[in-house]
């Protein structure tokens, strides 16, 4: 029950975080004039709104994560473009867990369940059974941490986006300008990397939770 708590807090937390970063980056870079600010959000953002602005931070957070998750997943392909050009490594690390793991964890659940599973209804099948089983819950900090980092991933490349159109700047402050835009850059790489070990230290657990709820099947199996 106290992990169950635990997680439900870090799934705030991360959203409540997330929404604070938005929040400031958006007065940053209304300040400095990078995009069109509205009259009435300044006055908003002061002291004597904290109680609104904790649960507006949440909401923002909550609903910038699963847009986040189209940009990074989706059309725009942002994680095949980050892992073919700069993690290629940690591709290979992804491809053995799904080549090596993954079959091993389809045949367990189709030789004790006589149900033949593909693809990711092969992860669901066994995070349900844990998670109905309580088996731990560690994974879904994982889960958490992964959309988290993700998410300040496509914060940081929407930055950066905004700093090339607005490249102008860059003729009356050029070593500020690069400055910065190499910063954001080597920042969204270290979220991107934090991101995918997260998602592989998810599966991992899974897989390990899964085997260890069915020890006693798999001896009389074997």
């Amino acid at each position: 029950m106290i992990e169950k708590l635990k997680i439900t807090l870090w799934d705030v937390l991360s959203l409540w975080i997330l929404g604070v970063a938005i929040i400031i980056d958006f007065k940053i870079l209304t300040d400095l004039k990078f995009i069109p600010s509205f009259a009435s959000v300044p006055q908003m953002l002061c002291w004597e709104n904290i109680p609104f602005l904790v649960i507006l931070t949440y909401i923002i957070g909550a609903l910038f994560e699963p847009v986040s998750n189209w940009i990074f997943d989706g059309s725009f392909g942002v994680d095949n473009l980050y892992k073919k050009f700069f993690f290629s490594k940690m591709e290979d690390e992804s491809n053995y867990f799904k080549n090596n793991f993954q079959p091993k964890l389809k045949d367990m659940i189709k030789k004790i369940y006589d149900v033949d599973l593909s693809g990711s209804y092969i992860y669901h099948f066994a995070k349900d059974y844990i998670l109905e089983n309580e088996l731990g819950t560690t994974f879904m900090s994982f889960l958490s941490k992964y959309g988290f980092y993700r998410s300040i991933t496509v914060l940081l490349l929407f930055n950066i986006v905004v700093l090339l159109v607005n490249v102008q700047y860059s003729f009356q402050h050029p070593v500020i300008y690069f400055s910065v835009l190499l910063i954001l850059f080597f920042l969204s790489l270290f979220s991107y990397k934090r991101a995918k070990e997260f998602f592989l230290f998810m599966g991992r657990t899974v897989f390990n939770n899964f085997v260890i709820g069915h020890r006693e099947q798999l001896k009389i199996s074997q």
